[in-house]
């Protein structure tokens, strides 16, 4: 072989090696990256912290108390507070952006960014983004010492900024909550596996025939606080949709259920009566089924609203999920 091919054939050998070793490197990273999104991700099981949250301009200052061995946290102070078995997403709380982190690991990928300094501490930064279309995007910026999130930028497909948890004070350490007693908490309903809702529920629940990719259901709660309620919760890691599920009460039992609450039986009838007899066609339409769906927004979180087979049946949304797709889950409601 002479001098000219030997060389050729050691130049693409070479470059031949620099791609496998440019391969090498970006898998390396993006394993480096999913080690750093799952720590990032369940340090609250780690980390104790308290400090004021906030959660764009809806929730502008929130104090938030987490105690790692408990597991609970407390959001709120004195008689205005809410103690949950874990981080809310429904809370300003920047360490609760992940609410199942097999979806989010399936569903999204990380890259590590820049770091940097926030509230006297060194930071990193990891970027998460969607695996599929549509999904939002996420920019965390998390505690180098404790991988403990401190801010988290949610932003749409389109570039649209939908929220912004952020903590703009922090003291890490463990914090004592205890738990509350009282309607708050049933008022959030108890956790139950799906397959037992039913049962504790005391009414036939239903379930969607259709989720959007990737979505799975990950938490089932049952309440009986202002009448008896089922929340079924999906999740694609981030992005996320509870369908509510309350039969359609009779005044008698309205009388009875209220019995004992603010302001009276008879203000309860009025009130249910009110919300069953409204027309549920202002936004949505009636579908081939004549079944209307009406569309509500509260801040970040859209309701979506339909009445069947003597059952209110409530989907809410942060508003990052198509509205086309959110319709299409309530329409395929599988009534038993």
């Amino acid at each position: 072989m002479s001098g000219r091919r030997l060389l050729l054939a050691f130049l693409a050998t070479l470059g031949l090696g620099s791609i496998l070793w440019a391969a090498y490197q970006r898998v390396r990273e993006s394993e480096e990256a999913e080690e750093l999104l799952r720590a990032v991700a369940t340090a609250h099981l780690r980390v104790g912290y308290e400090g004021e949250g906030a959660w764009g301009n809806r929730w502008p200052g929130m104090w938030v108390t987490h105690d790692s061995r408990s597991g609970r946290t407390k959001y709120g102070s004195g008689r205005w507070s809410q103690v949950e078995a874990a981080p809310s997403g429904r809370m300003p709380d920047a360490a609760a952006f992940c609410l199942d982190l097999d979806a989010l690991l399936e569903n999204y990928r990380a890259s590590e960014g820049e770091p940097g300094r926030y509230l006297d501490r060194d930071v990193r930064t990891l970027v998460v983004e969607p695996r599929l279309e549509g999904r939002p995007s996420l920019e965390i910026l998390f505690d180098r010492e404790t991988s403990l999130p401190l801010k988290v930028k949610t932003v749409r497909h389109d570039g649209v900024l939908l929220r912004e948890a952020v903590f703009h004070s922090i003291f890490l350490g463990d914090r004592e909550v205890r738990r509350s007693f009282g309607p708050s908490v049933d008022g959030m309903g108890r956790n139950v596996a799906p397959e037992d809702a039913d049962e504790e529920a005391g009414f036939p629940v239903w379930r969607p025939a259709y989720v959007p990719e990737g979505f799975r259901l990950v938490k089932c709660r049952v309440s009986r606080w202002m009448g008896p309620c089922v929340r079924l919760l999906y999740t694609d890691g981030v992005t996320a949709f509870e369908l509510w599920q309350r039969p359609v009460l009779l005044p008698a039992q309205i009388e009875s259920i209220f019995s004992r609450a603010p302001g009276g039986a008879d203000f309860h009838v009025r009130w249910h009566r009110r919300v069953g007899f409204r027309a549920l066609a202002r936004s949505g339409g009636a579908g081939e089924d004549g079944i209307a769906v009406e569309r509500h927004e509260f801040g970040p979180h859209v309701r979506y609203e339909m009445r069947v087979a003597g059952s209110d049946v409530t989907l809410v949304t942060r508003a990052d999920i198509d509205p086309e797709e959110t319709v299409r889950v309530l329409r395929s409601i599988e009534v038993r």
